[in-house]
């Protein structure tokens, strides 16, 4: 399977972020979920408009562009709450840092 057949890249989607063809999930997006512990069978279940080719092509694009250096900062760590994540199903709720 060409990833290329399933990932695409517009400038006025998601600010030309790499992103799942007639979709608006970013290839970091699903590379974020798996990073965090989800099996794909997670994120295809909650995603279910997903298939696993599209898993795959995330795993391919990202494999094949992660050296490239025109490509530096098309896959971001997102390291603020700025955008919620759903937890893993089945995993408990987050703590908050409550302060003084």
């Amino acid at each position: 399977m060409d990833w290329h057949d399933r990932i695409t890249v517009a400038p006025k989607v998601l600010v030309g972020k790499p992103v799942i063809k007639g979709t608006r999930i970013a290839v970091e997006f699903v590379l974020e979920l798996l990073g965090r512990g989800w099996t794909a069978e997670q994120v295809l279940q909650e995603y279910d408009h997903l298939t696993p080719g599209d898993i795959q092509a995330c795993l391919s694009c990202a494999e094949a562009l992660e050296s490239r250096s025109d490509w530096v900062g098309h896959f971001s760590v997102i390291t603020d709450d700025r955008i919620p994540m759903r937890p893993l199903p089945g995993a408990p709720p987050a703590s908050s840092a409550a302060g003084p």
